[in-house]
């Protein structure tokens, strides 16, 4: 057996190696002879590629979606605490609940003159009314009565 000088390798183990043939099962073709044998054919892998795309797209599309509903939720929550803290203070409620009973009572006090009002015009027209008819009923019994 023959030694590297150098490095002490054996000699002969290379000289083997360098009669050794390249088997055709190894290069850029293996794979492809793989692949025939072990997986699916190429409509099933484009199939799949097509779906997983498709798959892509819609979870694109979901994610946008929630983003927005997401973005107008925290619109509408901002909207709410805004709403929130505008609160008044206990001096500003309590004049504002005495200027909303002042309203409301003069509110009642339109409403009710109104109301007396229109009674008042009914009565004026129903005693207009009588006051014609008892004038046609004594011009009727008048008329009867002189012959």
């Amino acid at each position: 057996m023959e030694h590297c000088p150098q490095c002490g390798a054996d000699l002969e183990c290379f000289e083997l190696l360098d009669t050794l043939q390249e088997p055709k099962s190894i290069g850029w073709h293996t794979g492809y002879q793989k692949r025939k044998k072990n997986t699916f054919s190429l409509k099933a892998e484009w199939f799949m590629l097509a779906s997983l795309l498709v798959l892509l797209l819609g979870l694109v599309a979901i994610g946008s979606h929630l983003d927005m509903r997401i973005d107008q939720q925290a619109a509408r929550l901002a909207e709410m605490e805004a709403i929130a803290n505008h609160r008044k203070s206990p001096r500003e409620f309590a004049r504002y609940v005495a200027a909303m009973e002042k309203r409301i009572l003069e509110l009642e006090e339109e409403n009710f003159q109104k109301r007396i009002d229109t009674l008042e015009h009914q009565r004026t027209i129903v005693s207009q009314r009588i006051e014609a008819a008892l004038a046609t009923y004594r011009a009727s019994a008048n008329s009867r009565a002189k012959p």
